[in-house]
């Protein structure tokens, strides 16, 4: 690969990993099953198929996306008479990962002169601040191209009010410096403040490292304190295995057993991984130490789950280690309930370890219960009474209550009295006591195991008086029909400070 091609898939897979956590964050954000805030209506119309038609364009974006981070087209953008124009069409591609290569490809070309003007400009650009971060990485990385010294200059200055960006671009100037002249950069480097210190280290030794890995690890008798760092030889071996990742696993074979081996290991087998995860299992299963075998196939297999699912599940089928199935089942699970439901009902059935398929099962059930709650719950009726079908109505309860809580209660009064009832009333009670507190009490009061009856009590009692504490202790008054050990504990409840 050329240098500049090089140089292009280096930023485009920085900026994709901001872009992956940007999409992590948004999924946090609105996730199924998060605690309700009192403020929120009881409930809002839903549409049914919208979180369907999200996950799979998520899922071929995040696939388009790990695609261009593997292999950046080989191609030079074409000569731009007008910047600011340039930049402002890349800014409008219609997907993000369209908009981050094109913002990659408008400063591709641009020489060192015309690069601190493009500083300016991204940093008074309008759109949004991802948007201006990935532009500022990319021209860095340009300048870092072609005057490296003047780049890491300007990226100690402090690009942005954010600490945590401002040294991810350090880090990708120094790397690209470190592959270009590796003593110039490191005595740069050294002469840092500790703010600035620890990132640019990194960014050195994973510069070197992508094509001389000895002498990456050379450098570290220059830092002292990365050099007893175990991050260090990870950043060293993930680059090193980006280009040879045999001879990054057998050098790392050669350290002395310990944190230093063992984060090289992993730098191996996540970079190996997440670009050849066959290749890479068939390595991490001949390891001789059982310890660093197992946690090299776990690495693996959770790489394998996110890039090809279905082949990662059908080797963890393979798998005779329980203990190591009951690991990877379920971000296998749901990786295949993105991409192929009846697969990964499949793969859950198929399981024989009853942890690893109660696991699997789980996240089928996460994803039936959002996008088909009928469908959901004739999957949980097909267990048997349990543990297992006790967790799958405990998470169609819960999201059941956050698309609505009237059909969510409807939906509790059909079950028969049983432990897995009781499970599905607890993840009602839970939301609901912020809502509707007496409501939330008397589903409480119907569950029919005695212990789970009074944790379930107890716990929506103490919610309800930290709220609204003279309304709980009015219910207590008033309730004669509540059990008198019941009462009795609610009683032993200490009142909040006013």
């Amino acid at each position: 690969m050329s240098p500049r091609l090089r140089l292009a898939a280096s930023v485009l897979a920085l900026a994709v990993a901001w872009w992956l956590g940007m999409l992590a964050e948004r999924s946090r954000s609105g996730a199924p099953g998060r605690e309700t805030n009192a403020h929120e209506p009881t409930h809002q119309p839903a549409d049914a198929d919208a979180p369907a038609r999200r996950d799979a364009a998520r899922a071929a974006e995040m696939r388009a996306a790990r695609e261009a981070a593997d292999a950046f087209p080989d191609r030079t953008p074409a000569p731009a008479h007008d910047l600011a124009a340039r930049l402002e069409a890349a800014r409008q591609a219609p997907t993000d990962i369209q908009r981050i290569r094109r913002l990659i490809m408008a400063t591709g070309d641009l020489s060192a002169e015309e690069i601190p003007a493009a500083l300016a400009l991204a940093a008074h650009s309008g759109g949004d601040k991802g948007t201006r971060e990935i532009l500022r990485l990319a021209l860095l990385a340009r300048w870092a191209e072609l005057d490296p010294p003047a780049a890491a200059a300007v990226a100690t200055q402090g690009l942005t009010a954010d600490r945590n960006s401002d040294s991810e671009m350090l880090k990708t100037v120094i790397g690209e410096w470190g592959v270009r002249d590796p003593a110039a950069a490191a005595d740069f480097v050294a002469a840092l403040d500790a703010d600035y210190g620890k990132p640019a280290v990194f960014g050195l030794l994973a510069g070197v490292a992508t094509s001389q890995p000895e002498t990456a690890l050379a450098l570290l008798a220059r830092f002292p304190d990365a050099a007893q760092e175990g991050e260090s030889y990870k950043v060293i071996f993930s680059a090193w295995s980006g280009r040879d990742p045999r001879s990054a696993a057998a050098r790392a074979a050669t350290l002395p057993p310990g944190d230093f081996r063992e984060r090289a290991l992993a730098g191996v087998t996540e970079r190996w991984a997440g670009r050849d995860p066959a290749t890479a299992f068939a390595w991490a299963a001949q390891l001789g130490d059982p310890a660093e075998r197992v946690v090299a196939l776990k690495t693996t297999l959770h790489a394998w789950a996110e890039r090809d699912p279905q082949s990662a599940a059908n080797r963890a089928l393979g798998l005779a280690d329980a203990a190591l199935l009951r690991d990877v089942s379920g971000d296998i699970a749901r990786e295949l309930t993105q991409s192929d439901l009846p697969a990964a009902q499949r793969f859950a059935a198929q399981l024989g370890d009853d942890e690893a398929r109660a696991t699997a099962q789980q996240m089928v059930m996460a994803r039936l219960s959002e996008k088909n709650p009928a469908e959901a719950a004739a999957y949980a009726a097909q267990m048997p009474e349990g543990p297992q079908r006790m967790g799958a109505l405990y998470t169609l309860s819960a999201t059941l209550f956050m698309r609505d809580p009237v059909a969510a209660a409807q939906w509790l009064g059909t079950l028969p009295p049983s432990g897995s009832r009781d499970s599905a009333v607890s993840a009602y009670v839970d939301r609901a006591v912020a809502l509707d507190p007496e409501s939330a009490m008397a589903w409480a009061g119907s569950m029919t195991g005695v212990d789970e009856r009074a944790k379930t009590t107890m716990k929506a009692f103490q919610m309800w008086q930290k709220k609204a504490p003279q309304a709980a202790q009015a219910w207590l008054d008033a309730n004669r029909t509540l059990p008198e050990d019941v009462r009795a504990s609610l009683g032993q409840v200490p009142r909040p400070t006013p």
